[in-house]
């Protein structure tokens, strides 16, 4: 049995109708997809650069850590070294161990110059040791003197 021809004519037209929007939807599909492709690029531009980012920032943090090092170890060296090789020897002059004594040297002027003013002191207890008897001098840490004679008794 045959369809009168205009049913026929009616069939063909929706077939060409779906056809064209078929086409139309398969473009549209197509220009998605090359919207999609274009944002993976673009997203995985980004990542490569948050990536370069992360490194940069983490070779950054690194190379401050090893600089502030070495910083400490320099103001180690210039400002704490020097004063407490002066305070050892102030030690021991405070026990009038003032025979040979380790002056530091430092590029700062305050310790150069506490440094000259400790020479100075030391060379001028070393020139009254040579002059005044050996246990005058010398005392324990109890203020008590270690030879045991008063110093009434020395000076007699």
């Amino acid at each position: 049995v045959l369809a009168p021809r205009p049913a026929l004519a009616a069939a063909q037209r929706q077939n060409t109708a779906a056809f064209v929007e078929i086409q139309s939807l398969t473009l549209q599909i197509e220009a998605a997809a090359q919207d999609v492709w274009s944002m993976s690029q673009s997203i995985d531009t980004v990542a490569h650069n948050i990536d370069t980012a992360v490194t940069w920032s983490i070779v950054t943090v690194i190379c401050m850590a090893v600089g502030l090092a070495v910083l400490a170890l320099l103001l180690y060296r210039v400002f704490v070294k020097p004063l407490q090789v002066l305070s050892l020897e102030m030690e021991k002059v405070a026990r009038m161990e003032v025979d040979d004594p380790t002056i530091p040297t430092s590029i700062l002027v305050e310790i150069h110059v506490m440094a000259v003013s400790f020479r100075a002191m030391v060379a001028q207890l070393q020139e009254y040791k040579s002059y005044l008897p050996h246990g005058i001098l010398r005392k324990d840490l109890g203020g008590n003197e270690e030879s045991g004679e008063d110093l009434t008794e020395l000076a007699a």
